[in-house]
């Protein structure tokens, strides 16, 4: 999801498109390192306040009938490899099955 001004839309879509050809392309280890670390920070700082925890101990009960701990995910987060995420990639970023939603004030 992203928030823009809708005078900036077209910037932000062309943006949006590089980033996924990007992605096609392959991501290096350190990229992945760098986003691990900061979904496990931000995870960690989100569940430092007690609503924060019962939002995601709730949504985990009704989404996945299952409460996975934070250690558990982290070692989710850890265990996810460049290959995984290339596969996943390859079947969700092919440019004809790429569907692109916009929401708002536009023309």
């Amino acid at each position: 999801m992203l928030g823009v001004d809708p005078k900036k839309l077209e910037t932000a879509i062309a943006a949006v498109m590089e980033e996924i050809s990007k992605l096609r392309q392959g991501i290096t280890p350190s990229e992945l390192t760098r986003a691990k670390e900061l979904s496990k920070g931000r995870l960690q700082l989100r569940l430092e306040d007690s609503q924060n925890v019962a939002l995601w101990l709730g949504s985990q009960e009704l989404l996945r009938q299952q409460i996975l701990d934070i250690d558990e995910v982290i070692a989710i987060i850890d265990a996810i490899t460049i290959d995984n995420l290339e596969r996943v990639a390859q079947e969700l970023l092919i440019g004809e099955k790429l569907n692109l939603a916009v929401v708002g004030p536009v023309e």
